[in-house]
């Protein structure tokens, strides 16, 4: 099958999906409108412009694409952005999947100038859409979407797995470990998770990764004195992730929005417990004695969360076999898969 996937070319999800895909035989390209920093095994297609004319030039640029390339099927992520050009670009013969992520429906999306003008002409040109979790399916159809298939987008459970060596420079440290390895971002409110481990003992909180809020954060650790309680390692090359991973008990996350945290899969997929605040995604994978939620933005609740996580004794390996069970990758490619063949047909 010749299979077209437009996207930025730097999420998660476009190299697990489009390079699973591609290991299964099918002749994929990436179409991107900027050049990816992490070169890819696929070809690429598409002109390297300033990604904030993608709006302009992203639908000639794909259809251009689709008319070289003769695709059976364009998989498009995310609604409001290569979702839209394509929405705008991909000739109708040709069967359009949107794939859908989360902030692309959820937040920025959903915004009115946005909705309007990119997200719902996105949601409704599309054959098919592709959502995470249920909530997320029920937006995309608040949104226009006219046929919406919930398919949790799995991990590679080979890749993240317990029992990993460290990686090189691993802070140190007594206690149950907890990691938090979420973009240091608003949208994720490590604010919480710091102020709740002034309240919480015998753990220690390791915040892994980067961004435009990591100095004011360790500012505040700094400022609120919980001193060897937390270290921040910065960003991982990616070899080490699933190893840094392997090394925590917990892993936590405050964030005030979410469709379904890859992380979260990953963690779970390395035999984490998980602390994370209350939001739709977790009715789907909560595990007995192994998964604690509180309020969005409550400090004291996630405390609490926290201290029940780290006195509980959950069955080793819980949550990876809630992960194996329905959030492994290959699951993920079948119904992708499956989904490309009923369109193309």
């Amino acid at each position: 099958m010749r299979i077209l996937w437009a996207s930025k070319g730097v999420h998660p999800l476009a190299r697990n999906s489009a390079g699973g895909l591609a290991a299964r035989g099918h002749d994929l390209r990436l179409f991107t409108l900027n050049r990816p920093a992490k070169p890819w095994s696929v070809p690429r297609m598409g002109p390297d412009v300033d990604p904030k004319t993608g709006p302009v030039v992203g639908p000639l640029a794909i259809r251009r694409a689709c008319k070289a390339f003769q695709p059976d099927v364009v998989f498009a992520n995310f609604a409001m952005t290569y979702g839209a050009y394509a929405a705008a670009g991909v000739p109708r013969k040709t069967p359009l999947i949107c794939v859908t992520w989360g902030s692309d429906l959820l937040k920025h999306g959903g915004w009115p100038g946005v909705r309007h003008a990119l997200t719902s002409p996105a949601l409704r040109r599309a054959d098919a859409v592709l959502a995470n979790a249920r909530h997320l399916g029920q937006r995309a159809t608040e949104l226009g979407a006219r046929r919406v298939l919930v398919v949790p987008y799995g991990i590679d459970t080979e890749l993240f797995q317990p029992g990993l060596p460290a990686p090189a420079n691993w802070p140190e440290g007594e206690g149950v470990t907890v990691i938090c390895n979420r973009a240091m971002k608003p949208l994720y409110d490590h604010e919480t998770l710091l102020r709740a481990f002034t309240k919480v003992d015998g753990a220690r909180l390791v915040l892994v990764g980067d961004g435009p809020l990591r100095r004011d954060l360790e500012g505040l650790a700094r400022s609120i004195d919980l001193g060897d309680k937390v270290s921040f390692t910065g960003r991982l090359p990616f070899p080490d992730v699933p190893r840094a991973v392997a090394q925590a008990d917990i892993w936590a996350s405050a964030a005030t929005s979410d469709g379904l945290p890859l992380s979260m899969l990953e963690a779970m997929s390395c035999g984490l417990k998980v602390v994370m605040a209350e939001l739709p995604l977790c009715d789907d994978w909560r595990v007995p004695d192994a998964f604690w939620t509180f309020p969005v933005g409550d400090v004291d609740g996630a405390a609490e969360a926290l201290r029940q996580a780290i006195a509980a004794k959950a069955k080793p390996d819980a949550t990876r076999q809630k992960i194996l069970e329905e959030g492994d990758l290959q699951g993920t490619l079948d119904a992708f898969e499956a989904l490309a063949r009923e369109l193309s047909a």
